[in-house]
């Protein structure tokens, strides 16, 4: 284990993953590049957590963005990751990139508890909604999942419109049940064998408390259990599925705006694709940005506050492309085979970018 870094300043950002060369092998002669970077090996955060940082993707169209972020709010410190889908071009989501979090901090004003950072997302989301909309001739969109690891108080809050999707590894049981957890619910639509596989790896962040335990951390566990062996990990999709082909409420939502529901059609009559609002074509309405849309657009994440395991666990984010082609079973089963954060993002981009998927990985 390598060894802390020196704390950084209130929100200080990491070092984009673009700095680093691409990795070599088959990938390395197709067009688009796989990248994997660390933006910190280990970072301080709370007394006694030690924080793994990987991201890697695969630009294709250059639409999918991120950021990473490390921030103080009312003297607990805090990471926030985002991915950000974009469609339509990247206008939505590189804005998304360069302030979201950035504004999730400003609006929390002080409150890092999990009620007032669902709050502050919700706001921070508005904003960035319409700062894109106000742009003339912008109508670009996309999708956004924040995630805020809150180590003091062992807590995840998470933020989402759209389908880029947050998938939760906790070694123990412990607290993954728990009442604590907060806000929002799951719907139906946003149970873990809906999220299938690739497009975008964003971030995969492992936590371990070496101070508090002295087991091993999940990247040094295998998933293999023999016959009297303790379960493996526990796997708890955070986020929501907004796809109005199998999110109902979201169906009801877009229809009681006006929005008018049916797949494309081909031109011998037959509909193919998935179901899509009109005016706009849009397969998720609930996203950033989409001025041509705004009828039946809404910015409004779905939020909720899970506690986490304080020994260990790791956090995957990310955008469909990854989830469209595996099911969450094998995205984190291969995240918890792999030797370190670093191995596991990239094994998971590399294994969505094998299926032959034609968009950005990350």
């Amino acid at each position: 284990m390598l060894g802390v870094t020196t704390p950084p300043k209130a929100a200080e950002r990491l070092p984009s993953p673009h700095t680093r060369p691409p990795l070599k092998g088959p990938l390395a002669s197709k067009r688009e590049q796989l990248t994997v970077s660390i933006p910190a090996d280990e970072l301080e955060c709370g007394s006694a957590a030690t924080i793994h940082v990987a991201v890697a993707g695969r630009i294709l169209k250059g639409e999918d963005k991120h950021a990473v972020l490390r921030a103080t709010v009312g003297g607990e410190r805090l990471l926030l990751c985002l991915v950000a889908d974009g469609h339509g071009g990247n206008a939505a989501s590189t804005h998304a990139a360069a302030y979201l979090l950035r504004y999730v901090v400003e609006e929390a004003d002080g409150d890092a508890s999990g009620p007032g950072l669902e709050e502050a997302c919700a706001r921070a989301f508005d904003r960035v909604h319409h700062e894109v909309i106000a742009v003339s001739g912008c109508t670009a969109g996309c999708t956004a999942t924040v995630c805020i690891v809150n180590e003091a108080r062992e807590e995840i809050i998470c933020a989402n419109v759209g389908d880029s999707a947050a998938a939760l590894l906790t070694s123990t049981l412990t607290h993954s049940c728990g009442a604590d957890a907060s806000t929002s619910t799951p719907t139906p639509e946003s149970s873990p064998e809906q999220f299938r596989s690739p497009d975008s790896v964003r971030s995969s962040i492992n936590f371990s408390s070496s101070s508090r335990s002295t087991s091993p951390p999940l990247w040094a566990r295998r998933s293999r259990r023999k016959e009297g062996e303790e379960p493996g990990p526990l796997t708890v999709v955070l986020t929501c599925d907004h796809r109005l082909q199998t999110n109902g409420s979201e169906r009801d939502r877009v229809s009681g705006c006006g929005g008018v529901l049916h797949r494309v059609r081909a031109p011998d009559g037959q509909p193919y694709g998935p179901l899509r609002a009109w005016p706009g074509g849009l397969a998720i309405a609930r996203c950033l940005g989409d001025a041509d849309c705004l009828s039946i657009v809404s910015p409004q994440p779905a939020t909720r506050t899970h506690p986490f395991s304080s020994q260990s666990s790791i956090l995957i984010v990310a955008s469909d492309g990854v989830w469209d082609m595996a099911t969450t079973n094998r995205v984190v089963g291969l995240a918890n085979k792999s030797s370190s954060p670093k191995s596991a993002a990239s094994r998971i981009v590399g294994a969505a970018a094998i299926t032959g998927v034609h968009d950005d990985i990350t």
